[in-house]
Formats: C-alpha cells, sequence, structure tokens
C-alpha cells in the first residue's frame, strides 16, 4: 500500500537551531499514527512543519514531506493553502484559541467552506449541522449561533473536530486534541475521531502526552525525545514490551489506579489494574 504521507530526514530549525532532526516515517491511509513524548520533544513542531505553520524564524531545513507527490515545504503559499483544511485538516490543543472569540461558530463554517469552494450559507450551515449530527453534538442548529466564548472547553474542543472534518480531508493533524479535558469529554473526542475515520477513511497522525489516548486509537506509535525517535512500531508492541529506556521511563510515568480491595487479592497485578482514561 503507498504510503498517504511520507516524512524523509527531515529538520526543523528555528533561527537556525535545529529542534527536530532526521525524522522519517510514513503515514498509510486509513490508519492513525501517534506521536508521543515529552513537552519539547519536537511533536507539535513536527505537525505545523507538515502544515507550513511554523511561524517567523521557523523553516523546514533538510529533509522532504510527501503528500500525493508534492513535497509540502517547497509549495508557494497559496498552492500549499488549497491543500490545508481541505485535504489536511488540523484540530489545535486548544481549538479555542483556534478560533476567532467575535464571530459565531456558524460563520467561521461558512468561512471555512467558502475557502475551497462556492458554496451559499445556507449550504454551509447545512453541511456544519451534518456534521455536528454525526459527532452527535447537542441542538446543532443552535450552537451555530453561538460564540466560542459560550461554550464549554470540551464543546468548543468538539467544535474544532467538526470544521476540520468539514471537507473530509485525507489526513487529519491532532495536535492533544484532549489536553485540559476531563475523562468522560475526552473519551468523546476519542470516539468522535474515531468515527471520522470509520466514515471517511481519514488517516489521522495523533500527538499527544497521554500513554491511554495512543492506546485507544494508534494503530502505529512514534516515540520522540529531544526532536529524535527513539522508537517506532506497532503500538501494542511499543508499549507492552518498551525497547527503548527512554519509553520504558515514559510508561513509568503513567499513573496507575488499583482499588482497595485488589491490594489483598494474591493474584493482582499493578499491570493488569491500570487505568489509563
Amino acid at each position: 500500500m503507498e504510503p498517504l504521507l511520507r516524512c524523509d530526514q527531515v529538520e526543523i530549525s528555528y533561527h537556525g537551531r535545529p529542534i527536530v532532526q532526521d525524522i522519517s516515517f510514513h503515514l498509510l491511509p486509513d490508519e492513525i499514527l501517534g506521536i508521543v513524548g515529552e513537552s519539547g520533544s519536537g511533536k507539535s513542531t513536527l505537525l505545523k512543519g507538515i502544515l507550513g505553520l511554523l511561524g517567523p524564524g521557523g523553516a523546514v531545513t533538510k529533509g522532504s514531506i510527501w503528500y500525493k507527490n508534492k513535497n509540502l515545504p517547497n509549495l508557494p503559499p497559496k498552492e500549499l493553502r488549497k491543500l490545508c483544511g481541505k485535504e489536511l485538516g488540523m484540530v489545535f490543543q486548544d481549538s479555542g484559541s483556534a478560533f476567532c472569540p467575535v464571530r459565531t461558530i456558524g460563520a467561521q463554517i461558512y468561512e471555512c467552506m467558502a475557502a475551497h469552494g462556492s458554496y451559499t450559507k445556507t449550504e454551509a450551515m447545512e453541511r456544519g449541522v451534518g456534521q455536528m449530527e454525526k459527532l452527535g453534538l447537542p441542538n446543532p442548529r443552535q450552537l451555530l449561533s453561538r460564540y466560542p466564548f459560550e461554550l464549554s472547553g470540551g464543546m468548543v474542543q468538539r467544535a474544532g473536530i467538526c470544521i476540520a472534518m468539514l471537507h473530509h480531508p485525507s489526513i487529519l493533524l491532532a495536535d492533544e486534541p484532549t489536553s485540559a479535558l476531563d475523562a468522560f469529554i475526552q473519551r468523546q473526542v476519542i470516539d468522535e475521531m474515531l468515527l471520522m475515520r470509520k466514515l471517511y477513511h481519514t488517516s489521522i497522525i495523533l500527538v499527544t502526552h497521554h500513554i491511554g489516548v495512543v492506546r485507544a486509537m494508534a494503530d502505529r506509535i512514534l516515540v520522540l525525545k529531544d526532536g529524535h525517535i527513539v522508537e517506532s512500531g506497532d503500538t501494542s508492541e511499543v508499549l507492552e514490551h518498551p525497547a527503548s529506556s527512554y519509553t520504558k521511563l515514559l510508561m513509568a510515568s503513567v499513573p496507575h489506579l488499583r482499588r482497595k480491595s485488589d491490594e489483598a487479592s494474591p493474584g493482582s497485578t499493578k499491570s493488569d489494574k491500570n487505568i489509563f482514561l
């Protein structure tokens, strides 16, 4: 199967200082790739490099990022904008900051639709309502008239997923999509993203520090440390039998919760009582 996205020996620098180095991986159609590592390991920088969102001083200084025979860092900004949103969707760590605070959710849905086609406002609203209904968001028509600051953090994040999926992109890049959400909303966000993969065969690159989210979603995993890949492979294999000492430390840092009644149980073990979500 041909990869949908391929990174070959990618280096990303800010003001000439390498932050991410020698990163190579591929993403297959209908696959979820999880990228984990501690804060500052380069996870979010890698996603921004794919979409050309590195900002002032940031650049892909070596290697290539191939999508449909196009090297994304070499594309003119206008051509890259045609792909972003339509074929390459993005869910930000804090969707609240990605929304304009003084425009309604409906107005921003229309803007997203109009940027990639000739849609009337009515057509855009119907597409938005339909997407929200698929995700199970309550009262979608009422939600269109609300401003982002009127919504809870979990609802804003779910609205962000809705907008990212309006054009049914081939790839969804998700940067810490469950960060700062309670366990119940985390579960909803995970289920919604898995549903988007099922409905539209969207491939997903998931960046997170949450091992439980990776375990629940990802087919394969990359472990980053200080901008380098230290381990990669099938998710269950890497998490159950980590080869890297750094991966073992990450796994050891996950809190383990056990019932008091299990403490006295002679057959109970720490590993079979793990609660990640």
